[in-house]
């Protein structure tokens, strides 16, 4: 028969206590760091969300020229925006593209929009082009955080 050796562990007090030292202090390091973190609610932040910018040429797609004044534009489309419940901000602008070679300039209306849903920008864009008889529209979509201040 066999004489198993049976080794006995036995931890010393000052591991224990060195141990428990090292656990104390990494907790109460934790809880400093997160008290000096501010979180993104306590930072104004209010929602990560997408923004879209959407350029709108004034030049009618039969005429080739402006027809519609830029102030009548912009209040049609401000009512658009109005209509489907969407909070907007609304300017003009000039711009221009390139259309084959040809550089066109165009009085144009920028749309910013933003906690909006891609079918509600859809259902507004194409709204816009058929009031205003516009062919296309650019549209600039960016992430965005919104913050209240």
């Amino acid at each position: 028969m066999e004489k198993k050796n049976k080794l006995k562990t036995v931890t010393h007090p000052a591991v224990i206590i060195v141990t428990a030292l090292a656990l104390a202090f990494s907790t109460i390091s934790l809880i400093r760091v997160a008290s000096f973190t501010r979180t993104r609610a306590e930072e104004g932040v209010v929602a990560e969300d997408i923004s879209y910018s959407v350029y709108i040429g004034l030049t009618d797609k039969n005429q080739n020229r402006q027809i519609i004044e830029d102030d009548v534009a912009l209040e049609l489309v401000k009512t658009i925006c109005i209509n489907n419940n969407v909070a907007y901000t609304i300017y003009n602008a000039n711009g221009g593209y390139n259309d084959g070679g040809i550089l066109h300039t165009e009085k144009t209306l920028v749309l910013e929009m933003d906690r909006i849903d891609e079918e509600t920008l859809d259902k507004i864009i194409n709204d816009i082009k058929r009031r205003l008889n516009i062919h296309s529209v650019m549209v600039m979509k960016k992430p965005v955080e919104i913050f209240d201040r």
